[in-house]
Formats: structure tokens, sequence, C-alpha cells
């Protein structure tokens, strides 16, 4: 359970910072940081009836996408972001 609030954090974090979806989206599949912030919700639903290593497992692809989103955010972007994260 620990790991789960853990990544919520980061997810809450990731939100505060982006909500996406105004620059043009790649032929594959790219979430926004509101599709992130959706993904850690319905993770919040399912943490207390599914175990950690099954609920990661689930949402993987989707944890890895919004982290590597994170991380490649300069600075002033992650600013920009965060005016963005009022409308998600």
């Amino acid at each position: 359970m620990k790991k789960v609030l853990l990544l919520m954090t980061v997810f809450a974090t990731v939100g505060l910072v982006s909500c996406g979806g105004d620059e043009e989206k790649e032929e594959t599949k790219k979430m926004s940081v509101c599709d992130c912030m959706e993904v850690s919700e319905k993770m919040m639903k399912e943490a207390g009836d599914v175990d950690d290593d099954k609920l990661k497992e689930k949402y993987k692809e989707e944890i890895e996408e919004c982290e590597k989103m994170f991380e490649d955010a300069s600075p002033e972007e992650q600013k920009k972001m965060m005016e963005k994260a009022k409308d998600c």
C-alpha cells in the first residue's frame, strides 16, 4: 500500500506540473498529464482491492510514460504546465 501511495504522490506531482493536450500528439500513443491523473484516480480506487504489485503491473505502461513525461520537462516547461494543470 505504501508503494501505491508513493505512486499517487508522483502522479499528483505530475498533475501539478502539467495538463498537456495543447501540444500536437505523436502518432504513437502519448498521454497528457490529465490522462496520468485519470490513471492515478483509477489506481487509488483499486488500491484497497488489488495487491500493489498487480496494480503496478496493470498500469505499468501508463506509469512509465507519465514518469518519462515529467522527467523530460525543463523547469520552464514545468512552470507552463502548472498553469495548464488548473484546467485538468
